[in-house]
């Protein structure tokens, strides 16, 4: 709906939504915290951690897996995300730049990217992600994705 709707005010209410849903802020702020919940979780993964002689829950759940600790992991994103931050700069300036010039917005917020993503999109390509539906019906792909 975000990247469809040409009404600015409603990809903000949307977007707002979203990103607060199951917390303490937003339009239904503390109806649906989650907080609680998360903070429980928390606490009995670090205990099930120190239980199995893990320093941490990250330290138990690498146990299992090709990164060797949770500072291992740390470096390898934060490597990627030095690496890849020209890009994303670039890319962003350019949305941005598409998005004042072809759509009017002076100002690029968080509601607005991916609808001016979808219509860059739109406007380099000559096609809508609607119009590539039909030929990537969400069963059928997700199936076949995850053999």
């Amino acid at each position: 709906m975000v990247s469809y709707a040409d009404n600015r005010e409603l990809r903000r209410e949307i977007y707002t939504a979203f990103v607060t849903r199951a917390s303490d802020q937003g339009p239904d702020a503390g109806k649906f915290d989650n907080a609680a919940i998360m903070e429980e979780i928390l606490a009995l993964r670090s205990e099930i951690a120190q239980l199995l002689g893990f320093a941490t829950y990250a330290d138990y759940s690498l146990a299992t897996k090709m990164a060797e600790s949770p500072e291992q992991v740390l470096d390898f994103l934060n490597d990627l995300a030095r690496r890849a931050l020209p890009q994303a700069k670039e890319e962003f300036a350019e949305l941005s730049d598409y998005a004042r010039d072809e759509l009017g917005l002076e100002t690029l917020e968080p509601w607005d990217v991916a609808y001016a993503s979808e219509k860059l999109r739109e406007a380099r390509h000559a096609i809508s992600q609607e119009q590539l539906r039909p030929y990537f019906p969400a069963p059928e792909w997700s199936t076949a994705c995850s053999r």
